[in-house]
């Protein structure tokens, strides 16, 4: 964890001497200031342990991407295919046109709102996201939310969603099933990008 994190304080700071970069890393900078964020200093801190804090990981990680995205942008590099993970796949929609800069650190930062036990499980669009967590924490976080005009609505408090660790328990007895009625598997298309299961 030491070497990433060294890794992306150095990239940061590399990045904010790069023209496009440092004017996407102020962009994302002007609108952490509403949220008492300042992206340089979670960027270039000389404390080096942001990603010990989850928000200031999100926000620092999605500014470093949108910064990457910008710089490849205007050289005329575009993707092909897209592909991310956790912060990233709002830097996917930000790199496919889907979300603006604004929208995709703002979405970083709310990310990085959720406690530890309370997992952003499904991204349904760009103001709409699924989470889950144990009945007490989601209690309070919720009250948070709503005390910042973020708007909730309460899906099911007895259902549990399959993208979260608390389907983890029936993970073993789960496969078997799949494996009775899918014997025989086959091998993902070149078009099909999958965030859950390995490249050959």
């Amino acid at each position: 964890m030491k070497c990433i994190l060294l890794y992306l304080n150095l990239l940061g700071q590399a990045l904010i001497r790069l023209p496009i970069c440092a004017k996407s890393i102020e962009k994302c900078n002007s609108v952490l200031k509403s949220h008492k964020l300042n992206i340089y200093e979670i960027l270039t801190g000389k404390e080096n342990n942001w990603l010990d804090n989850i928000l200031h990981s999100s926000v620092g990680i999605a500014a470093v991407q949108i910064g990457f995205v910008d710089l490849l942008t205007s050289m005329g590099v575009l993707a092909d295919y897209m592909i991310g993970y956790s912060v990233g796949e709002f830097v996917c929609a930000y790199a496919d046109g889907r979300l603006t800069a604004e929208e995709t650190i703002l979405a970083a930062d709310i990310k990085g709102l959720c406690p530890d036990d309370i997992d952003v499980v499904c991204h349904n669009g760009p103001h709409s996201s699924t989470i889950t967590g144990s009945a007490e924490s989601m209690k309070t976080f919720i009250e948070k939310l709503r005390t910042t005009k973020i708007d909730v609505k309460i899906l099911s408090e007895k259902r549990i969603p399959y993208h979260s660790r608390y389907i983890a328990t029936v993970k073993v007895i789960l496969l078997a099933n799949l494996k009775k009625v899918i014997p025989e598997r086959k091998p993902r298309s070149r078009k099909w990008l999958s965030t859950s299961v390995l490249c050959n």
